[in-house]
């Protein structure tokens, strides 16, 4: 065979296996048997960078060139270990195979055998056909040369030929052949004889299948038809061979150009016009997947190590823990074991897991230290799947004990809380033990301890007499208390209802009972951070003249305090929160018409807030502030944000005489009056008073004051809360609000020196949802770790604005701005971005360049990563009355992408669609480590450091005003101007749609090169009786071969009816 006659990459191949030849002077027959690959007459290695698929077999008669259809693209091959290899990705959704055209080398009507490497997408429960490579032909007959094709729900795959008088089929097991996203490696071989003695003829009519699967021969499933099985051999009997023949394509990743189209990646793809032995079939897998692809491929097989699931909590047995014992908690729900860890912000806890838990069912004995503070606290579990969901305990002295067991007949001691649940229109019911003359108090803690049922709580006698009823009161949050004087010694029920007998399903409460002194809240609710300060506590029982100590001098960051409960105190409750601020704190003056400095000069930080409390009904409080002339006020009264039960009402006097009224604000009870203060004066008086004349111990207020117009901005973290590698990186979510103040913000983050976070500023101007990336670094107390907390400080501002971010979730007071933190294993590996293009065009992919590299300990280089994206870009609601409909495609990573870790970097495709509304977006790549890029089991994850990227059009279009205006009966030449972004350079494909309606109208399309930017539009243009705007008339701008680079918009075109006839001459 002379090579001067083959394709030059042909005989690029044939050259080098004669220098080869020479170089290490083996005969050519030797050299052969070498290599089962070497004797290919079509072969496929997809490694070119772009283009059709080059055939490099050795032998052969054609060049069998494969072009890749309807977008089927490389992709790194995940099934070499050398880098660097390409396969091709196939989506049977978009139709996307490869074809190759008939020739004598793929029409084999004697013997064939086909080799590929391939992974499956296709899920088990998938009911349709694919086909993973054929030669059928398209007409009635369907004459088939070769095919495989299978349908995973029936777990059927089919080896098959078809002489004309219909399939000839030998079956096999999907889940045995390939599985689901497995690395997979088949030679199917057919050949021509005579079956042996049990066929009845001694014709050559019949054909041997054979199917290898991963170098190993594979079993049928099914019983024989016509078919003859020897071993794993299967010989179909009588087919008229001549009648295979056919001049249909090959096609790789489909069974036809039109039908049953595949899912998944295929690479390695040689054909033989011969039947390959068993070792031979062994030989091909070692030579084209590795000598160790054995044992990688087995591996898929395996149940992979997935990352564990996260714990969940569904049910306690308790809500309550007692200080200086030990409580038994049993947690109920899923993946609560292995090596589970209890997590609770209470000092000097301690957890033992007793011997039998386990996933289901996790039984706890806790600790607590004699000086445990009091109050109410997040629970959670933590396991190496990362941190369950939250659950509320209360932390006080009193025993705990379920409902259940204080029964009438086991009626429980004083005091005692006691726990349980209620259901639509149950009714709980614990029983005490009371003496005559007892104060007996019940409080019910359900909303508090994050129920949503309306609690009402009665205490009845043993005769079921009502002796109080109560329910939803504001100071407890939506809960409830009752109070009674006992009449007599005997037992007592306390009983727990929903007030409209519709509690929803195992509604939590806990009911503490006896003669309780219980804090609800304290005066002043709110103190500056770094100072000392004593609180008189607000709640029932509490003697005259009680005042609690609390000392905020280390408060750093925190935004509230727990008040200590002395035991000798005699509290038996939880305690509250005193809040912390970074304002000016005035407590209302006990002299009348002393002044409040509310100028805000330098040394007065905003907001000023005195703290009051309307005493007794009928009360009003004045206030006497110092102002400006012509300054500007906001006086805020809050009430409901403290829990207080005041409707409050503001009144503004200048001299004596209101001159400005606040009551409810729309969706708040609380007042607000923006005021601006007249010329001369420099003090105005400021009253407050509850709308309804009532008052009380828990009537509290915070009356503020500050500049309108103040520059602020807060923070909200939209995660509630965060599973950290310890090694490694996670991704959270930041609200960013400005209210007038527009310049960069720093961030910081507080809890573990070992974690950083990026960015760490928000850009000046930059608002909305922003991406953080956290990462932490080897070293430290991991196990201290619970929580973090999100600090931002304005930069160049007087004073310093600090805000910390509040948690999404966090309703607990004092934990509002605590991210609580599961530690989970390191994961082995980071991602890095090496470039992003400076903008991305509207309905033009973009390209990012990512390296992912191993990192200490647990190292994972060698393995692939997937990579995904996230961003900050709005989901946008195809018809917003109907969400059902979906929601329009957003930019995003192309699916089924990868690197290897430690490997070269890899190149990530974004698809941007024509219609993106953003100027920019924001993303975060993420990675999920798997065995193999497209193996389902995620063993980790790692994230990219946040980037944005403009986002713009390509082109402009404009038309030159006077050829829009058509003649009629004639073609028009439209033209206009294409003007492109500096970043884009590629040709444009311009259509002008015009509606089929309009008889005699026709659009037109024009391609502008690159380098040219003018254009004509040929418009031919039918007869209108009179001049108007053409209807419906749409301009389509595509990139050329490629999609939309704007939407369809609508464009003008006037027509001109035909100029009359000129008149004859007489």
């Amino acid at each position: 065979m002379n090579t001067s006659d083959m394709p030059p990459s042909r005989g690029l191949v044939m050259l080098r296996l004669f220098l080869l030849l020479c170089l290490f002077g083996l005969p050519a027959d030797r050299a052969e048997a070498a290599s089962v690959r070497g004797t290919a007459i079509l072969d496929l290695d997809f490694n070119e960078k772009s283009g059709p698929a080059v055939d490099t077999a050795p032998g052969g008669q054609a060049d069998n060139t494969g072009s890749l259809v309807a977008g089927a693209r490389r992709v790194p091959s995940p099934f070499s270990n050398t880098a660097g290899g390409r396969a091709i990705l196939f989506d049977s959704g978009r139709k996307q195979f490869i074809q190759i055209p008939s020739s004598p080398d793929t029409s084999r009507t004697n013997a064939v055998s086909v080799s590929l490497l391939l992974v499956n997408f296709h899920a088990a429960g998938d009911g349709a056909f694919h086909g993973l490579f054929a030669k059928r032909s398209t007409d009635k007959t369907a004459r088939s040369n070769y095919g495989i094709n299978f349908q995973p729900k029936s777990d059927m795959l089919q080896l098959y030929v078809n002489d004309g008088s219909g399939f000839r089929v030998v079956r096999y097991s999907v889940k045995g052949v390939l599985g689901v996203r497995q690395r997979v490696h088949l030679v199917a071989s057919l050949s021509v004889g005579d079956a042996p003695a049990a066929d009845k003829d001694t014709a050559a009519d019949d054909v041997r299948v054979r199917l290898f699967v991963n170098g190993q021969p594979a079993t049928r499933v099914g019983k024989p038809d016509r078919d003859l099985v020897q071993g794993t051999d299967v010989w179909l009997l009588d087919v008229k061979t001549s009648g295979l023949a056919n001049s249909a394509p090959l096609t790789i990743g489909a069974s036809t150009p039109a039908q049953e189209h595949f899912s998944g990646v295929v690479d390695e793809f040689q054909l033989f016009d011969r039947e390959l032995t068993a070792a031979e079939a062994a030989g091909l897998f070692a030579e084209v997947a590795g000598a160790d692809a054995g044992k990688r491929f087995a591996s898929d097989r395996q149940p992979a190590a997935a990352l564990p699931a996260a714990p969940q909590i569904s049910a306690v047995s308790l809500r309550g823990l007692q200080i200086g014992q030990t409580t038994r908690l049993v947690l109920t729900g899923k993946n609560l074991a292995p090596n589970p860890l209890l997590l609770a912000p209470v000092p000097g806890l301690q957890a033992k897991v007793v011997k039998g838990s386990n996933a289901g069912q996790l039984t706890i004995d806790i600790t607590l230290a004699d000086n445990a503070p009091a109050g109410l606290f997040p629970v959670r579990v933590s396991t190496a799947g990362g941190l369950s969901n939250s659950l509320t305990l209360a932390v006080d002295r009193l025993p705990q004990r379920s409902v259940t067991a204080a029964s009438s007949k086991t009626p429980a001691q004083l005091p005692v809380a006691l726990s349980g649940l209620i259901s639509g229109p149950q009714i709980a019911r614990g029983f005490v033990q009371a003496k005559k003359g007892q104060r007996l108090v019940a409080d019910v803690e359900s909303r508090r301890l994050g129920a949503s049922c309306e609690p009402v709580v009665e205490i009845k006698n043993a005769q079921g007499t009502p002796l109080a009823i109560e329910w939803s009161k504001v100071p407890l949050k939506g809960d409830t208390r009752a109070e009674v004087t006992v009449p007599a010694d005997g037992i007592y029920a306390v009983e727990v209802h929903d007030l409209s007998y519709k509690a929803p399903g195992n509604s939590h409460f806990r009911v503490k009972i006896g003669d309780l002194m219980l804090v609800d809240t304290v005066f002043p609710p709110a103190a500056i951070a770094g100072s000392e300060i004593r609180v008189t506590p607000v709640g029932t029982g509490l003697p005259n003249g009680t005042t609690l100590a609390v000392d905020l001098r280390e408060s750093g960051s925190l935004t509230g305090a727990l008040v200590g409960t002395p035991k000798l105190a005699g509290l038996l409750g939880p305690a509250p929160v005193l809040r912390i601020t970074r304002g000016t704190e005035v407590v209302e003056p006990n002299k009348p018409g002393t002044a409040i400095d509310s100028r805000f000069s330098a040394t007065l930080k905003a907001p000023l807030t005195i703290s009051g409390r309307i005493s007794k009904p009928g009360e009003t409080d004045r206030f006497s502030l110092n102002v400006n002339p012509g300054q500007k006020l906001r006086l805020d009264l809050v009430g409901r944000a403290i829990d207080s039960p005041i409707d409050g009402e503001l009144t503004i006097l200048v001299g004596g005489k209101p001159v400005a009224t606040g009551q409810d604000q729309a969706g708040s009870r609380d007042p607000r009056l923006d005021f601006t203060v007249p010329e001369k004066v420099t003090k105005i008086e400021v009253a407050v008073a509850d709308l309804y004349g009532r008052g009380g111990s828990h009537f509290l207020y915070r009356l503020q004051s500050s500049p309108i117009g103040r520059p602020d901005f807060s923070l909200a973290l939209q995660t509630s809360q965060l599973n950290l590698p310890r090694v490694g990186s996670a991704m959270i979510k930041l609200q960013v609000n400005r209210a007038g103040y527009n310049g960069e913000i720093a961030l910081s983050v507080v809890g573990d020196k070992q974690v950083q976070i990026t960015p760490s500023s928000i850009a000046a101007g930059v608002a909305g949802v922003v991406s953080i990336t956290v990462t932490r670094s080897p070293g430290g107390d991991g196990n201290a770790l619970r929580s973090l907390s999100l600090v931002g400080e304005s930069i160049g501002t007087k004073p310093i604005l600090r805000r910390n971010a509040r948690v999404a979730g966090q309703s607990i007071p004092g934990h509002e701005d605590l991210l609580p933190v599961g530690l989970t294993r390191p994961s082995g590996a980071a991602l890095d971005i090496v470039s992003a293009p400076v903008a991305i065009y509207r309905g033009q992919p973009a390209r990012i360049t990512v390296s992912a590299r191993g990192l200490a300990p647990k190292n994972r280089t060698g393995q692939a990563v997937r990579i995904a994206s996230l961003s900050n870009e709005p989901l946008r609601p195809i018809d917003p009355k109907n969400r059902g409909k979906g929601n329009r495609p957003i930019v995003r990573a192309m699916p089924n992408q990868a690197a290897t870790i430690g490997g070269p970097p890899a190149s990530i495709t974004l698809a941007v669609p024509a219609d993106v509304p953003a100027s920019a977006i924001e993303f975060v790549l993420r990675g999920d480590l798997l065995t193999h890029g497209y193996a389902t089991a995620v063993q980790g994850r790692i994230f990219s450091k946040p980037f944005r990227i403009p986002v713009r059009n390509a082109v402009t279009v404009s038309f030159d005003p006077k050829t829009t205006t058509l003649a009629s009966n004639i073609v028009n030449n439209v033209s206009g101007t294409v003007k492109r972004d500096p970043g884009f350079s590629g040709p444009v494909e311009l259509e002008i749609i015009i509606d089929k309606k309009l008889s005699g109208f026709v659009g037109g399309k024009t391609i502008v090169p690159a380098g040219k930017t003018t254009f004509t539009i040929a418009i031919a243009a039918g007869q209108d009786n009179e001049a108007r705007v053409l209807p419906g008339v749409q301009l389509a701008v595509r990139a050329a071969g490629g999609g939309s680079l704007l939407p369809n918009r609508a464009i003008q075109l006037r027509s001109l009816p035909p100029k009359p006839a000129a008149k004859k001459k007489k």
